[in-house]
């Protein structure tokens, strides 16, 4: 089937926000399981890539609508399990946990969407909704009385895998701290006021800055020291200045 989508507006304006609204093309990964009724444990695979039971199905948004191919027929009786990532850049493996890796050719610029739904087979022709939640922290840098800056350095958690458990939480993540002591680049777009990151949960380890126009890095020593654990869904100010750091979480809206 068709799914119609209600796209809706999420965080702050600006160039990198992450993922505020779905746009034509966009594609999600999609998985299904199902299970002959709501108590029992036993879920089957019904719906992932073809041949391919580690990916998900790709579902591609265009006219406000999203859509798959080849079309599945649903069994008649019992409960489906959707699970629905964005972008369609993780895989669910065989213990049953999925896996998300930050994009090396955008390195901590990546929003990651994720969003479940159960639905009562025999109800199918209704359409089949599902609430998509930020997975990751964003956090915004920046840089008073660093005008020149166009560059940041950043030490942090790259990947992590997490169990879906309910309709309700953000996925509560187990990070790979093999690679967090790694600096990665990461551009800051200049029509931002921040350089802004999505991370998995905990600290940024490391974090310095770069000016292309002075060929000069500044170094932030002990970062990690006094900085917050960041935690997944939620949005975070970091203000650097020569006098200080400061950190703020910010509400949701």
């Amino acid at each position: 089937d068709e799914w119609p989508s209600k796209a809706k507006k999420t965080r702050a304006e600006g160039t990198n926000v992450g993922i505020k609204e779905f746009r034509d093309s966009s594609e999600l990964g999609l998985f299904a399981f199902h299970a002959q009724n709501s108590t029992t444990t036993s879920k089957t695979l019904f719906m992932s890539k073809l041949n391919k039971t580690t990916e998900g199905e790709k579902l591609t948004y265009r006219d406000n609508t999203w859509n798959y191919s080849p079309k599945r027929f649903w069994p008649q009786t019992g409960i489906l399990y959707f699970y629905a990532g964005y972008p369609n850049a993780f895989t669910y493996e065989n213990d049953g946990k999925v896996h998300f890796t930050s994009q090396g050719y955008n390195p901590f610029g990546v929003d990651f969407l994720w969003g479940l739904c159960n639905v009562e087979c025999a109800s199918h022709s209704n359409p089949v909704n599902i609430k998509m939640k930020h997975a990751l922290a964003r956090v915004n840098i920046y840089f008073d009385g660093y005008g020149d800056v166009d560059q940041v350095q950043v030490a942090a958690c790259r990947e992590g895998t997490f169990t879906p458990t309910s309709t309700e939480d953000i996925p509560i993540w187990e990070v790979d701290h093999s690679q967090e002591n790694e600096l990665i680049d990461v551009k800051k777009v200049k029509e931002d006021k921040a350089a802004i990151l999505f991370v998995f949960p905990g600290k940024i380890n490391e974090l310095s800055f770069y000016s292309s126009l002075k060929k000069e890095t500044i170094d932030l020593p002990n970062f990690d020291t006094d900085s917050p654990e960041f935690e997944a869904g939620k949005e975070y100010n970091i203000n650097v200045s020569p006098s200080g750091i400061n950190y703020d979480y910010v509400p949701s809206k």
